[in-house]
């Protein structure tokens, strides 16, 4: 009777013994183990979660200019977390980086230097870390603290003055009056939205009073 390919042959020596000998490996299959399968399956994940970490998005980026600093600086945040290196800009990187802190530092810093004027490329670029440029970019344009509340003062005086042009509508104004309340919380001052309610209350002129009573009139 054959012996079955599953059991171990026995093999005899000149003393007697009996040894084990190992059966043959069963040959290889051609083509993809399951193994390799699994490996692939892994890697392919890994790219999928990679492009989820890194999404390659299509921004607008804003060029920086001496006047638009607060409206900049809210539009680049966006973009940096959309990109998801946000907090690389925010917070900075480690001294010793590991490879996807400095892949973040760097993608934010080509963003950066895209939106900014090229005369501020030589500085900006030879910073270590891209929070470092941020950081000079906002002091170039809002300065030290007696330079922010030196503006915040004038905008408040501004604010207090405000009052509609000829011919300039509701909305025309309300649009004026909030891009002045964003500007005066980019450097510190806390106005609160009741301020500015009450603020285009005071000063709304006569007449569009009148065409807003009007239909409460007629009927």
């Amino acid at each position: 009777m054959s012996q079955s390919p599953s059991k171990k042959l026995l093999m005899g020596d000149a003393s007697g013994e009996k040894k084990v000998q190992p059966s043959k490996s069963p040959p290889r299959c051609h083509g993809r183990s399951h193994s390799s399968r699994s490996r692939n399956r892994d890697a392919g994940s890994r790219v999928v979660e990679r492009i989820i970490e890194r999404p390659s998005a299509n921004v607008a980026w804003p060029m920086l200019t001496r006047t638009n600093y607060p409206e900049w600086a809210l539009v680049m945040e966006v973009n940096f977390q959309t990109l998801r290196v946000w907090d690389v800009v925010h917070h900075g990187i480690a001294e010793d980086p590991d490879e996807d802190e400095y892949h973040d530092d760097r993608q934010a810093m080509a963003g950066l230097l895209r939106s900014v004027p090229s005369e501020l490329w030589s500085t900006l670029a030879v910073k270590r870390t891209v929070k470092e440029a941020w950081d000079a970019v906002k002091n170039l344009r809002i300065g030290d603290e007696r330079a922010r509340d030196a503006s915040a003062q004038q905008l408040r005086w501004k604010f207090g003055n405000l009052s509609f042009k000829e011919g300039e509508s509701v909305n025309e104004f309300g649009i004026r009056i909030t891009a002045l309340a964003t500007n005066l919380r980019s450097l510190g001052d806390n106005i609160t939205d009741a301020e500015v309610v009450k603020k285009l209350l005071q000063v709304v002129p006569e007449r569009l009073n009148q065409a807003r009573r009007l239909p409460r009139d007629v009927s």
